[in-house]
């Protein structure tokens, strides 16, 4: 590689950096969302142990502890206070960034493609809750685990590395992490699969060469299988999985295949593409014929994976952008990889010298970047507000609390009254949570009333029905 293209891709690279960082810095300044102040109280209503037994055994259907325990480690310090939340969770993030550049550099081996990549999905409006709302850490740490998984998997596969004892460990408790995070994360064996059949296939399509490809190479690509159909088999099975919540339970469809991958692929592309279910079919189809034509096994790979990785979330209801990040950095491979691909072959065709080479990467690289900050600035100026909104609320409910009461004796028996809010529970929650104390008895009126329970036991009132949070005495 020329000293030009470094210099090009160094720059592009800080470019992006701050451009980022101008775009999601903000985000240190959010506070809790209603989902923040459910999921946290979810595992502090818990001891401990259930939360580390959860992490260790994967497959017990326990929703999502990674992220219980990212929660939980940091209330344990710090409590209630969103800075420590959010910061972790942009170096999170920015870790991710780098992962997202590794993986599509070490799958196309183009730099050029992985800094495309970056301006594609690295920053994007559909990720404004990724940047912005802690509730949304479980799709971030596992791509987290997901993506380090992988890499390293590629890393020692294309070295032609042998994976002992002590590396298959570790793999498997990278993926075991990824699962634990969320469960989106269970194609990461079908995407082993793919790149095994792509760059490492067996020498013979016998069936004493599939025996040995088996016990050998494509030993990691079976015992994550093995593990994904025990943590399914748990996440169906767990009594405080999320497969139990109507709205994540399956009605699988090839409509509905359809109709859901359109609306992310809408999403991710910010309006730009809006295909209905049918041209969807042609949109996935037309991936595959590009990387055929091209002959790169990398678009194989990210054509095949962005039919797959879709499937955790293709026949429930379409969630907000972030619960497509995974997901979205197969479509980053495939569309930076064929920019790069039809880059290279005009190239190639005008015969052109490396003055002409590092010209067009300049100029495909500044054109993406500038479509990319202009849609993404028009999109975070509609949406940011809408974000805003719930966690404001939330940060004066808490003010308000701590002006109405500014100490709670334990044990105190707490009665929330005329609560607007669609989930009586927000409140009462957000309480315990903001003093710390499992002993606190916060009741909604409604609930008092349903259960024919005695609201004259109640010594401290609280009253919403401003909209602010009053005591009555």
């Amino acid at each position: 590689m020329s000293r030009r293209s470094l210099s090009l891709y160094a720059v592009f690279a800080g470019a992006f950096l701050v451009y980022f960082l101008w775009f999601t810095a903000d985000g240190l300044n959010s506070w809790f969302s209603d989902d923040d102040i459910l999921n946290i109280h979810y595992y502090w209503s818990r001891p401990w142990s259930t939360l580390v037994k959860a992490n260790l055994v994967f497959f017990s259907g326990s929703p999502r502890p990674l992220g219980g325990l990212y929660d939980m480690g940091i209330f344990a310090i710090w409590g209630l206070h969103p800075l420590p939340y959010r910061v972790g969770a942009l170096a999170l993030v920015l870790a991710n960034l780098l992962l997202l550049f590794l993986i599509v550099r070490e799958l196309s081996d183009s730099i050029e493609a992985a800094l495309l990549s970056l301006f594609l999905t690295g920053m994007n409006e559909s990720f404004v809750s990724i940047y912005y709302d802690t509730g949304m850490i479980y799709d971030t740490l596992a791509f987290s685990f997901y993506f380090g998984m992988l890499l390293w998997y590629v890393r020692i596969r294309k070295r032609g590395e042998a994976i002992g004892i002590p590396r298959t460990i570790a793999l498997l408790a990278l993926y075991a992490c990824a699962l634990n995070g969320k469960e989106i994360a269970v194609s990461l064996p079908v995407a082993l699969l793919i790149f095994e059949i792509l760059w490492n296939p067996p020498s013979r399509f016998r069936f004493d060469g599939m025996l040995r490809w088996i016990a050998g190479p494509a030993r990691i690509v079976w015992l994550t299988g093995l593990m994904t159909v025990a943590y399914l088999v748990g996440l169906v099975n767990g009594p405080d999985s999320v497969a139990h919540v109507g709205a994540y339970q399956p009605h699988p469809s090839w409509h509905l295949y359809l109709q859901t991958s359109a609306d992310y692929l809408r999403q991710l592309t910010l309006n730009v593409v809006r295909p209905k279910p049918s041209g969807m079919a042609g949109i996935l189809l037309g991936t595959l014929v590009v990387a055929a034509v091209f002959r790169r096994k990398h678009l194989i790979f990210a054509s095949l994976m962005a039919m797959v990785a879709i499937l955790p979330l293709a026949f429930i209801p379409v969630r907000g952008g972030f619960a497509f990040y995974i997901p979205s950095l197969f479509w980053s491979l495939w569309f930076a990889g064929s920019l790069v691909a039809v880059r290279e072959a005009l190239m190639h065709l005008c015969r052109a010298n490396n003055v002409a080479e590092v010209c067009t990467k300049s100029a495909l690289l500044v054109a993406l970047a500038a479509y990319s900050v202009t849609l993404n600035a028009r999109a975070f100026h509609y949406v940011l507000p809408i974000v805003h909104d719930v966690q404001n609320r939330n940060r004066v409910y808490n003010d308000e609390l701590h002006r109405a009461l500014p100490s709670v004796a334990p044990g105190t028996a707490i009665l929330i009254e005329n609560d607007p809010s669609s989930f009586p529970w927000m409140i009462p929650f957000l309480t315990q949570l903001s003093y710390n104390d499992h002993t606190l008895d916060v009741q909604p009126l409604p609930v008092v009333q349903a259960s024919g329970g005695d609201v004259s036991k109640f010594p401290v009132r609280l009253d919403l029905s401003s909209g602010h949070i009053y005591a009555i005495k």
